[in-house]
């Protein structure tokens, strides 16, 4: 598909919950969301990522924008790690 949005990012991580994730980073008020964006407000495991062969389970989907910065990646990063270790 040619008409991708550049600006998204979805990512896998082996052996946590989506959700747990989305929780603990909105604790340091980073908002992300789990699943797909073409089933963002369904609950269940994603259909649209197990048909790409993707993990249902610790997806993580990030949206930046043009003013996002090298020090908020950075600090995406480190919330991250601490949420998964």
């Amino acid at each position: 598909n040619t008409e991708a949005l550049a600006n998204k990012i979805s990512l896998s991580i082996s052996g946590v919950a989506g959700e747990q994730l989305v929780r603990a980073l909105a604790e340091d008020e980073i908002d992300v969301d789990s699943g797909s964006a073409c089933s963002a407000a369904d609950l269940q495991p994603s259909h649209v990522l197990a048909a790409m062969g993707y993990p249902t389970t610790g997806h993580l989907r990030l949206t930046l924008h043009s003013g996002t910065t090298r020090d908020e990646i950075d600090s995406l990063k480190k919330a991250i790690s601490r949420a998964i270790s």
